[in-house]
């Protein structure tokens, strides 16, 4: 009674295919999402095992691992201020060493770690840095990640944002915690480690450094120029600074609590070499010039 419809051949074949291409495409996007999440770079902590005896200080230490160069972070940390209290934060032997400004700071309960490295890192057990806690009260603290930001060494600078992670601190009246030494507990001057880097954007070169102190910890840092063979004036700075095109050396001083100064000299050679090669030029042409003068009065006497 009622007609069969057959729809058209080409028909059935044009939806088998759209079908098909609409699958190729999801798993495609599927195994494109897994295979981003591997490389994402972990953040993780390494802190005491055990419980920690109230009053006691103690370290945390923020790690990462990356399968991909990166050459850029911005991890901010966070911890409960009414059962800790912030001692001091280390960056020795952090595979940073371009900070924005003179090291990570604090505020509110919140640790900044913000800056870049000259050489990418890629691998496991890249250090970010060390924050040392005082425990001021009994209890249960957790320590975790807020933000975890990290930039590939792809020459686009490619943002991945990392998995936040946390960590719990137990304080207790008898803590179980073998603590070992902490590296501030060795007493020493500020260290200071500058060079001359090239500036990623073009333009004249940086004045870069690193610091550390492990003691009171980094209270200021400064920086002046040698130009036209003067030197000019102490400017507190943040991390790295534009050198000037006429400088010829610069030196970086850091201060720590303790009032203990360091300085560090570091020559620009090419600059250097240069206002050197032309001072010579102007040695000889004033010998020439003056020579030339005593020979002009001796004829001029005779005469």
């Amino acid at each position: 009674m009622f007609a069969c419809f057959k729809p058209p051949i080409r028909s059935v074949v044009r939806y088998l295919s759209v079908g098909v291409l609409l699958i190729v495409i999801l798993l495609t996007s599927v195994v494109t999402v897994v295979a981003q999440t591997d490389t994402v770079p972990t953040l993780y902590f390494e802190t005491p095992t055990g419980s920690i005896t109230q009053g006691d200080l103690f370290a945390v230490k923020i790690f990462t691992d990356s399968l991909k160069p990166i050459n850029a972070l911005s991890v901010n940390i966070y911890y409960p201020q009414e059962l800790l209290e912030l001692h001091s934060i280390n960056t020795l032997n952090s595979f940073i060493n371009l900070w924005r400004g003179i090291s990570p700071v604090s505020d509110n309960g919140t640790v900044y770690f913000e800056g870049g490295t000259t050489t990418p890192f890629s691998g496991s057990g890249g250090k970010i840095g060390e924050i040392v806690f005082k425990a001021k009260k009994q209890g249960l603290a957790y320590i975790a990640s807020t933000k975890a930001d990290f930039y590939y060494a792809d020459g686009t600078g490619t943002r991945i944002f990392a998995e936040n992670v946390q960590a719990n601190i137990l304080i207790s009246s008898d803590g179980t915690a073998v603590l070992p030494p902490l590296s501030f507990q060795v007493a020493s001057s500020p260290v200071i480690d500058a060079q001359i880097v090239d500036n990623p954007i073009g333009g004249y070169p940086l004045a870069a450094f690193t610091v550390s102190d492990k003691g009171t910890g980094i209270q200021s840092s400064q920086i002046r120029f040698l130009k036209y063979f003067f030197w000019s004036y102490w400017e507190n700075i943040s991390n790295p600074v534009p050198i000037p095109s006429a400088a010829l050396a610069f030196q970086v001083k850091v201060t720590d609590g303790n009032g203990n100064a360091v300085i560090e000299t570091v020559y620009v050679w090419k600059t250097l070499i240069i206002a050197c090669f032309f001072a010579v030029i102007i040695i000889a042409i004033g010998a020439v010039g003056f020579r030339t003068y005593r020979l002009w009065r001796r004829k001029k006497m005779v005469l």
